[in-house]
């Protein structure tokens, strides 16, 4: 079920830290991919661990399918579905979590968002016009 988030009183000075670090940073599944890029924002602003059950359990896109099938989810929106409440697209503020027309998610830090991506290294920019879903966090 859904859960609404409590975000840190610092979360916007955390959001940037976060950010930060991870530009440059090697893409790598069970590590530093589109979905624990999001739970580490997650955490970093909230302090809640969706990342716990997911990390390092993963190593190719095939055994990432097949553990997000294990947890009982179709697609990465099912998945972000049971997590975090929807919120209109157009309401996406910074520190939410958005998903791209290409099934991928992706962290709004205001006019548009970054994910990671296999063949990029560190974070590439999704713009609003590319977004299909948003989630809340906080």
């Amino acid at each position: 079920m859904a859960r609404r988030l409590t975000r840190r009183p610092d979360w916007e000075q955390r959001l940037h830290e976060f950010v930060a670090t991870a530009f440059g940073k090697p893409y790598a599944w069970g590590k530093h991919d589109c979905v624990l890029f999001c739970f580490n924002e997650i955490r970093a602003v909230t302090g809640r661990d969706f990342g716990r059950g997911v990390r390092g359990k993963y190593s190719t896109r095939l055994t990432a399918a097949k553990h997000l099938d294990k947890l009982g989810h179709a697609t990465l929106e099912a998945f972000f579905d049971a997590l975090l409440p929807e919120k209109p697209i157009g309401f996406a503020q910074r520190g939410d979590i958005v998903l791209a027309d290409d099934g991928i998610p992706a962290v709004c830090v205001g006019e548009f968002a970054l994910s990671t991506a296999e063949d990029v290294d560190g974070l590439h920019r999704v713009p609003p016009a590319q977004w299909v879903k948003a989630w809340a966090v906080g």
